[in-house]
């Protein structure tokens, strides 16, 4: 079996050509995006996806059957998609987006998938998950990695991360802890094959952009084929496609079945100062559910502010997607761990993260179910 990674690169000509081949929700959606940059990502993401579909289907783009709903808020408009109708639950789909590249994975009857594509720019931003992503043997070596070197294998390990949490449905605080990720004195990542995750392969493929990293998980022999580049088509209809060039991974072995793999305890980043400390919150909001909910909501606005900038921050509306706004789940990780760290709340990193916290207003229902006040009781 063989799965097919697609790529395109986010210019105004495809912003423009893509929203033509949209659905009408689709279509509200980008338009009520508070940030340009990932309205325009959005539409060649969903663009990209249709055009491949639509060959498959032998649809025009916009009669491709794409749903989605989110697993936290159980909304329809951001979150997962996935292809509806009776022949829906044989097709596997995942897509990213990273600065001016989106991917999109798809497979016929392959098992899951997933995705993720990332951009170096970012590599200081992650560098400081390094405790999650690699096991503690490997820390002195990292250590010891020039920075730009470092950065990079932090980077491609990240990126692992995020395509076998999209591919297991599991919570990014597991799949991070699973990763164990190891590097050699060059810098160079290996992260993991089915031996390592019960099945599940999880490797880096050549990513369309300049300095930009990708990675893919598929389910046991599932291959991937990395399509070079691929025609968008027309919104009356799929077009004739030249055979793309493409580079082919190695069929990895094992047929058992799919398995939850053991997690290993993650360590958490810092928190960060600037903001109430766990003590004050939790003193402030032991009076009644009202001034806990406005002093937790207070902490996970200073948190994102310290992130993001205090302007957007401090401008998000209490239930407005973060999707929405440009704030993805690398800015959220590094949030929630100073949360998690601030509040008592293990759970977080255990199990929750990117999955339930969607929007200000999900943090803070997460924290105030599950905070400890001082003294450990509730």
């Amino acid at each position: 079996m063989t799965a097919d990674l697609h790529q395109a690169l986010v210019t105004s000509g495809a912003v423009r050509h893509c929203a033509g081949l949209l659905g009408p929700g689709e279509r509200e959606r980008a338009g009520t995006m508070r940030d340009r940059a990932a309205a325009d990502r959005f539409v060649v993401a969903r663009g990209l996806l249709r055009s491949v579909l639509a060959v498959r289907l032998g649809v025009p783009p916009p009669d491709v059957p794409l749903v989605a709903r989110c697993p936290g808020c159980g909304a329809a408009d951001h979150g997962p998609v996935r292809l509806a109708g009776a022949g829906g639950p044989r097709w596997s789909l995942s897509v990213a987006h990273t600065g001016v590249l989106v991917a999109v994975a798809v497979g016929e009857r392959t098992g899951p998938l997933g995705v993720d594509v990332e951009t170096a720019r970012r590599a200081a931003r992650v560098e400081e998950l390094a405790p999650r992503l690699f096991g503690p043997g490997q820390h002195p070596l990292l250590a010891r990695l020039p920075v730009p070197v470092r950065r990079a294998a932090v980077l491609a390990a990240w990126t692992a991360a995020e395509s076998y949490a999209k591919a297991t449905g599991t919570a990014l605080g597991p799949a991070l802890a699973r990763m164990g990720a190891r590097c050699d004195a060059l810098g160079r990542v290996t992260v993991a094959g089915p031996g390592d995750l019960a099945g599940w392969w999880v490797r880096g493929v050549p990513a369309r952009a300049p300095h930009c990293v990708a990675a893919v998980t598929t389910w046991r022999r599932t291959a991937v084929q990395v399509h070079r580049r691929t025609e968008l088509a027309t919104a009356a209809g799929p077009q004739p496609q030249r055979r793309p060039d493409r580079a082919t991974t190695d069929e990895p072995p094992g047929d058992e079945p799919p398995a939850r793999p053991r997690a290993r305890a993650g360590t958490t980043t810092p928190a960060c100062t600037g903001a109430p400390t766990r003590g004050e919150v939790m003193e402030r909001t032991e009076d009644g559910a009202v001034a806990r909910s406005a002093a937790l909501e207070h902490l996970v606005r200073a948190r994102l502010a310290e992130r993001i900038g205090p302007g957007t921050a401090h401008g998000i509306g209490r239930e407005e997607p973060f999707a929405d706004l440009g704030v993805d789940s690398l800015d959220i990780v590094a949030v929630l761990a100073a949360l998690e760290r601030e509040c008592g709340v293990e759970r977080i990193a255990d199990g929750e993260l990117w999955d339930l916290a969607d929007s200000v207003g999900a943090l803070v229902r997460h924290l105030s179910a599950h905070g400890r006040p001082r003294g450990g009781t509730r």
